[in-house]
């Protein structure tokens, strides 16, 4: 049987919690997009110094669990101002619980983001570049006339995908550090209640929904620009 009365107490008391859920995601993603541009341009470049130091940040953010970068971000702090004690230097990194696990989001969801720009980047043919330098671009001009434009609609579908794991999958593991977003706040609620699995299965109603809709908007986008015949695959654990 349904408690009607426990489902109204969590979708009014917790489930607006989400929107930090959200806030995390996106800040993440939208950071990461940057860095993923420029690191995955690294990735492509004749500098070979430049494009060691952009495929280590992917290898080591890529090859290293989530979780793991989240303590080792979220724990810094605290031990670079103990550092900063220690030495006698009036300093401290102030840094909000909630900002420094997106800190951790953003260099992970980075590292992925710039292997989908470097596979978007490398799907163009190298004709058009040579081309558009031929009649006097510069590789700047030369990668926001013609590479950007078509790899960007090339690379709608993995980004889509990488910002859906983002939101359902990363954004929970703050829970681990006490951060209250939708999980932790859940789980304070079933305690309070004595309902923890009804919680947690509203929880993930939640997150069902949420990511539904927010599929649904990414797909419309993606069959809006997508060019035919044309595509790319870049996965988590690839």
């Amino acid at each position: 049987m349904v408690d009607l009365d426990l489902v109204l107490r969590y979708f009014r008391d917790v489930a607006p919690i989400v929107l930090l859920n959200l806030r995390m995601a996106l800040t993440a993603i939208g950071v990461g997009v940057l860095i993923g541009f420029l690191f995955g341009w690294g990735r492509v470049s004749r500098f070979r110094p430049l494009r060691a130091v952009a495929r280590g940040y992917t290898e080591l953010f890529r090859g290293t669990p989530l979780l793991i970068q989240i303590f080792l971000v979220f724990f810094s702090f605290p031990a670079l101002n103990a550092l900063f004690a220690q030495y006698g230097l009036a300093y401290r990194l102030d840094v909000a619980p909630v900002e420094r696990v997106i800190i951790a989001l953003t260099l992970n969801t980075g590292a992925y983001q710039a292997e989908i720009f470097r596979a978007g980047f490398q799907s163009i043919a190298h004709g058009q570049i040579e081309a558009a330098v031929s009649i006097g671009m510069k590789k700047g001009q030369a990668m926001a006339h013609v590479i950007l434009p078509q790899s960007l609609r090339i690379m709608a579908p993995p980004f889509t995908n990488e910002y859906i794991i983002m939101f359902k999958d990363a954004t929970p593991l703050a829970f681990i550090v006490a951060v209250p977003e939708l999980l932790r706040a859940s789980l304070t609620f079933g305690q309070r209640a004595a309902a923890v699995l009804e919680s947690y299965l509203l929880a993930a109603a939640v997150f069902l929904a949420l990511s539904l809709l927010l599929t649904l908007f990414l797909r419309l986008l993606e069959v809006r620009f997508a060019v035919p015949g044309l595509g790319i695959a870049v996965r988590r654990g690839e």
